[in-house]
């Protein structure tokens, strides 16, 4: 049973859902909810649940099929998968009009789908799309500091795992400035006090436009799991 989470529906686009609807039908999914109820979020997430068992190789080839089915060949070019902190999976994908960012976590059969304006969208800067990467003269941020979140003792001894996901504004010379929190699920253990504290720690490659540094809004998940 796959769970999948449209996060921060509260600050999305109102059309988003009609958008993501296309690409959670394309999962095999319904919209009832999942059985049972999933641990609380501090966002007004929209939660849908895959009547299917799915692991990432399938996940990958469920993707393929839809943007082969929905979008040109040149977003099929761009969608490659990443691995982020704590195993997550993640790769952009355009459903419709919107840039979503798709996250697996495989340690609890979550996928979640952030809209790459999130939480930063009234901040002013850019949150760059998909195809606007491909443009001439831009480059996306690099990190080149990482600092790896520690684990919260609370949530170690209570042999608890979580996943937070978080949007910041890369600043002109590579440091954090402004950030939310986009989700974080189940909440009171530690889990994002201290994914903030190793994002304020990162430092990254700034962002260029005709390779002038720009100030970019980046989303960084992060999955705590207890081995």
């Amino acid at each position: 049973m796959l769970a999948i989470l449209l996060v921060g529906a509260a600050e999305a686009e109102p059309k988003l859902d009609e958008e993501v609807q296309v690409f959670v039908e394309h999962l095999g999914a319904r919209t009832t909810g999942c059985p049972g109820e999933l641990p609380a979020s501090d966002i007004a997430d929209r939660t849908y649940c895959a009547t299917i068992d799915l692991d990432l190789e399938h996940l990958r080839k469920s993707v393929r099929k839809f943007i082969r089915r929905n979008v040109n060949a040149h977003a099929v070019q761009l969608a490659k998968w990443s691995t982020l902190d704590g195993g997550l999976h993640a790769t952009p994908l355009l459903v419709g009009s919107i840039v979503l960012q798709v996250v697996f976590d495989p340690h609890t059969a979550m996928l979640l789908l952030i809209p790459h304006s999130g939480c930063m969208g009234a901040s002013g800067v850019t949150a760059p799309g998909l195809f606007e990467w491909a443009s001439d003269g831009l480059e996306l941020p690099e990190r080149i500091v990482h600092a790896r979140p520690e684990y919260p003792e609370r949530a170690r001894a209570a042999r608890v795992g979580g996943v937070v996901v978080l949007q910041a504004i890369v600043q002109k010379d590579g440091t954090i400035g402004e950030h939310c929190v986009l989700h974080a699920q189940p909440t009171g253990y530690g889990f994002v006090e201290t994914a903030i504290r190793a994002l304020e720690q990162a430092r990254y490659k700034p962002a260029t436009r005709d390779e002038e540094p720009i100030e970019v809004v980046v989303t960084v998940a992060t999955s705590f799991a207890i081995n």
